[in-house]
């Protein structure tokens, strides 16, 4: 039996120590995992780098046992820098961590049915990686399975998806959307940084918690939707996002926390639910509101740099019944303009069973009906998003909506 002792340092992981192999057949080593029946092998690292197009079997005969091969193991093909394909077959059970990092010249891969996890660092720094499809058997990408895949532009996210990690694409620079699945419940610190080519995202309610820097420097996202059952925004979110132009807070949300969209100097506005409690250090610096609403009967609690560099000068909109406590609450009371919503904390818009019934939506198109001249479209928490004549037009995120027009509005939900 040959063995290999060397230990490996790099991004990837610090200290793990490749695993040894029992044998090699036709250029790919094994380690036998189990010697009584059913006899498997999982693929690791051997005395030859992989290089070309390498070809994993669903089974492998040695001293005249087969074995099936169960798993890729740890570092098993991590710094083969001339490995251009993989096939991987199906009724593997696991990728191992590191598995394929470093691997520079590796363009695309299919993952087989049966993988339920990415290992952690599973595909870090493959740096020409541009395509990848994932199985819908997946239900957990582990931390900085795609780091710094810079030109990875293809990926579909499988409907069954519960937890993304820490780290898991960051500086995808190249990957142009990610449709996160209703079932997701965790999106790791630093999950998407650096994601630059993102214009729009969509966070189910599922998540409860949306990790620390989040989504912080992508720096084309436009706009933003936070989906009702979102609690918490983390520290750092959305920083530096320089585009954010539109940001959908919901009902449930209740802490922010500190820098969460420092430097989204592009965002116009912002209204805060009336579920809102607490908001951390900084929470807007460096932004340029024109106005903020908050929904909350009670004010926030704030500390002494949440409201940071904010211009203390423009119009903060409370409910009515509430003025008082803003205009005494500390670090709320910095705020020179604030003003009640004449006792409304919602849109003040009166529903009409008229227009809902005439109303078509398909999709996202939606079709007014002809009495109608001209509608207003706000998003639920009251800011006003677009005023069209069109009797036909697009809405181009799911997501709830109010339609107004004359003294008639309607709650539509866009899917």
């Amino acid at each position: 039996m040959k063995t290999n002792n060397v230990f490996f340092i790099s991004l990837c992981a610090i200290g793990l120590q490749a695993m040894a192999y029992d044998f090699e057949a036709n250029g790919v080593y094994y380690q036998v995992l189990s010697t009584e029946a059913p006899l498997t092998v999982a693929v690791v690292a051997g005395d030859t780098p992989y290089a070309g197009e390498v070809t994993i079997p669903a089974s492998v005969v040695h001293e005249e046992n087969t074995y099936t091969v169960e798993a890729i193991g740890n570092e098993a093909f991590r710094g083969c820098t001339k490995l251009t394909a993989v096939t991987l077959h199906e009724g593997l059970k696991t990728l191992g961590n590191s598995a394929f990092c470093d691997c520079t010249g590796l363009t695309s891969i299919i993952i087989p049915e049966g993988i339920s996890e990415l290992s952690s660092s599973c595909f870090q720094n493959d740096s020409s990686l541009t395509s990848v499809k994932l199985p819908q058997s997946l239900t957990k990408i582990n931390d900085n399975a795609f780091r710094d895949c810079r030109v990875l532009a293809q990926l579909n996210i499988p409907s069954g998806i519960t937890s993304i990690g820490g780290g898991a694409f960051m500086r995808c620079k190249a990957l142009p959307s990610i449709n996160l699945p209703e079932n997701l419940n965790e999106i790791g610190s630093n999950a998407f940084e650096g994601c630059s080519s993102f214009k729009a995202m969509e966070i189910p309610g599922t998540v409860k918690e949306l990790g620390s820097n989040a989504f912080i420097y992508c720096d084309s996202l436009e706009t933003v939707i936070l989906h009702e059952g979102v609690e918490k925004i983390g520290g750092s979110a959305f920083t530096q996002c320089k585009r954010l132009t539109q940001i959908s807070l919901p009902s449930t949300l209740t802490t922010i926390g500190g820098f969460a969209f420092s430097g989204c100097n592009t965002l116009p506005e912002i209204t805060l639910p009336e579920s809102m409690a607490e908001l951390g250090n900084s929470v807007f610096e460096w932004c340029k509101f024109e106005k903020i609403t908050v929904l909350a009967t009670t004010p926030p609690v704030a500390t002494e740099n949440t409201f940071k560099t904010l211009n203390l000068d423009i119009p903060v909109y409370v409910p009515q019944e509430s003025l008082e406590a803003y205009q005494s609450a500390e670090y709320w009371n910095a705020f020179t303009n604030l003003q009640s919503m004449g006792g409304s904390t919602t849109t003040g818009l009166k529903a009409s069973n008229m227009l809902r019934q005439a109303l078509l939506v398909q999709g996202r198109e939606v079709t007014l009906p002809e009495y109608v001249a001209e509608v207003q479209v706000y998003d639920v928490n009251g800011n006003h998003l677009l005023t069209t004549d069109k009797r036909q037009f697009t809405l181009p995120l799911a997501g709830l909506y109010i339609l107004h027009t004359g003294n008639e509005s309607v709650k539509v939900a866009i899917k």
